[in-house]
């Protein structure tokens, strides 16, 4: 009987070899990249400053004075206003309400009048003994018709030469 031997192709040592390379490379562009991304400050720069002179100054402090500010006036003038514009529309409004009731007063008192002129009143009877009587109310003579005058002068001669 054949015994199988083992071995060990060409291509899967060259595959191992290949995976070997490709993680060292990946972990050395991370730890570039690590180093890369950490903070590194740089150092002070190199400069010749003199030490600033205190010396007293020849004008005197400055004194602090309340002044009243144009915002804060206008702020005044503005709150005036709005008031009075409250007490103008508050007025009219006032206004407007009276004027409403004594609206709705004088049509209260106009229904009541009308209904009492409202009262229902019977008809006469008809007088059913002679149906078709008619009624001449007016002793007046009737209207005398008159011809209309639809000819002119033109056209009455265009009428005699033919």
């Amino acid at each position: 009987p054949t015994r199988p031997q083992p071995f060990t192709l060409l291509s899967v040592e060259k595959h191992n070899l290949a995976q070997q390379k490709f993680r060292q490379e990946v972990e050395e562009e991370e730890q570039a990249r690590a180093e890369h991304s950490a903070f590194h400050a740089l150092p002070l720069p190199r400069t010749h400053i003199d030490p600033v002179e205190i010396y007293p100054r020849p004008k005197a402090l400055t004194q602090v004075t309340n002044k009243e500010l144009a915002s804060e006036k206008r702020a005044k003038v503005r709150a005036s206003f709005d008031q009075q514009v409250l007490e103008k529309y508050a007025s009219m409004e006032m206004q407007h309400a009276l004027e409403e009731a004594e609206r709705a007063h004088v049509e209260a008192i106009e229904t009541r009048e009308l209904r009492k002129t409202m009262v229902h009143k019977a008809r006469n009877v008809p007088n059913f003994s002679n149906p078709f009587q008619v009624h001449h109310p007016d002793s007046s003579h009737l209207t005398v018709p008159l011809s209309p005058a639809f000819s002119t002068r033109g056209r009455v001669a265009a009428r005699s030469m033919r």
